[in-house]
């Protein structure tokens, strides 16, 4: 399984300077050569600042999920894991940008990327659990909280949905 979309030389500012960056989204399988970075990713920003260890975790519950990830000169800069609930709805869930890429919009795309996916698998609902640090990106993009935050993780989440 494997659906791109490349979005052509748009210019991005790293480091203070403005460089191009040749962006590629993609729907990958857990046999796709970027996997490992994608665990990786995980690993280093959701998991080991909240002192948990993703390899802890069964990942072979993920392999019947999608991941949808943002790819920078082969080097996976961002990921997506969307999970099928029912026909209709399916969950977003461990969405993470590297540091260097974060606040560039990325995130933004791949969110739209995999919605539009989605989209066209049939999928006609999204929920997530959002951390409140980041509920707004999320608001900014469409989503609808729904409910009262909750602890999972040990941090502060809060019930997002959208229609897509």
């Amino acid at each position: 399984m494997c659906h791109k979309n490349i979005v052509p030389d748009s210019f991005n500012k790293l480091a203070n300077i403005f460089v191009p960056m040749h962006i590629e989204y993609q729907i990958i399988s857990q046999q796709s050569p970027y996997w490992p970075q994608v665990l990786d990713i995980r690993q280093r920003l959701l998991r080991m600042p909240l002192g948990l260890n993703l390899f802890d975790e069964d990942l072979q519950a993920e392999a019947d999920q999608y991941t949808a990830i943002a790819l920078i000169e082969n080097q996976v800069a961002a990921c997506l894991m969307a999970k099928a609930l029912n026909e209709q709805l399916i969950k977003f869930r461990q969405m993470a940008v590297d540091t260097i890429y974060q606040k560039k919009g990325i995130g933004s795309r791949l969110l739209a990327f995999t919605e539009d996916y989605c989209r066209r698998q049939g999928y006609e609902h999204i929920e997530l659990n959002a951390r409140f640090s980041v509920a707004e990106f999320y608001i900014q993009s469409g989503y609808k909280q729904e409910g009262d935050l909750f602890e999972e993780v040990g941090i502060s989440h809060i019930k997002m949905i959208k229609i897509i």
